[in-house]
């Protein structure tokens, strides 16, 4: 019975794992395209202001907490007709 909890909890740390390090590369990923974009903008003339880095990843993930909470109201909103 104990071997199989500790089984069942390194599997819960190993997908935790997974997951974290996904998450950390799909923001990387994302955070190096908006930079690439505040550079083409500011070589072109704009006078908008940067962003600093924190700022980017706090719109990153507020835009993707977003995204999911209306794909979830769709799916309920479907559900109940």
């Amino acid at each position: 019975m104990i071997a199989q909890d500790f089984e069942l909890y390194t599997l819960l740390l190993i997908l935790l794992l997974i997951v974290s390090v996904a998450a950390g590369l799909w923001v990387g990923n994302n955070l190096g395209h908006q930079s690439r974009r505040a550079l083409k903008n500011k070589k072109g003339g704009s006078k908008a202001p940067e962003a600093s880095l924190g700022k980017h990843a706090q719109d990153l993930v507020t835009g993707a907490a977003v995204k999911l909470w209306r794909w979830r109201r769709e799916r309920s909103r479907e559900r109940k007709e």
